[in-house]
């Protein structure tokens, strides 16, 4: 079982994906926003295994997210996502 980070801001996705996960044996703690998202994993980066995030998001991107999630912590495997081409 893994632990992962996951960050999506519509709350009805987050949410399908949480329990989508969840119902696969991961743990999975999720966050609509980036920035309270990255406070968190600042502060609990030891816990997670992976980090799942949306690349377009307000506040902070998907990809911005995850270049500060590296310099946190340069072992976290992270994987974008985008429903945009």
């Amino acid at each position: 079982m893994s632990r992962i980070l996951l960050v999506e801001d519509e709350t009805d996705l987050m949410q399908l994906y949480r329990d989508a996960l969840n119902g696969a044996g991961h743990e999975v703690d999720g966050f609509t926003d980036s920035l309270a998202a990255y406070s968190h994993f600042q502060e609990n980066s030891e816990r997670y295994d992976a980090v799942i995030s949306d690349v377009r998001m307000q506040g902070m991107s998907g990809v911005q997210l995850a270049k500060k999630l590296k310099d946190v912590s340069k072992d976290v495997q992270i994987f974008l996502m985008s429903a945009f081409d």
